[in-house]
């Protein structure tokens, strides 16, 4: 089954964010990475501050996931796997300056 295009939304926004900062990237150049019209990507994201707040909201549930799991160096080492899976590298990458 293919990824919904609200996912893929985000992970492209996510990598786009990454390599690029959060100036540089446009809802045009996310919506062309896609593959889909910039009013489908406004549907589901009004705004590039929506994007970082929904990024925000799956950093903030890795976080409590993490504090609810009793700290061992496997379950350590496996969070952190976690996270960068989901794109924060280094534990926490998200855009700091926003407009």
């Amino acid at each position: 089954m293919a990824p919904k295009t609200k996912d893929r939304i985000l992970a492209t926004s996510l990598r786009l964010f990454n390599e690029n900062g959060y100036d540089a990237v446009t809802t045009a150049k996310i919506s062309e990475e896609v593959g889909i019209s910039e009013g489908n990507l406004w549907y589901h994201f009004r705004t590039k501050r929506d994007l970082v707040s929904a990024h925000q909201l799956a950093l903030f549930v890795l976080i409590d996931k993490r504090l609810a799991i009793p700290s061992t160096p496997e379950t350590v080492v496996g969070e952190l796997c976690s996270l960068q899976s989901h794109g924060f590298r280094g534990g926490l990458d998200l855009p700091v300056s926003l407009p």
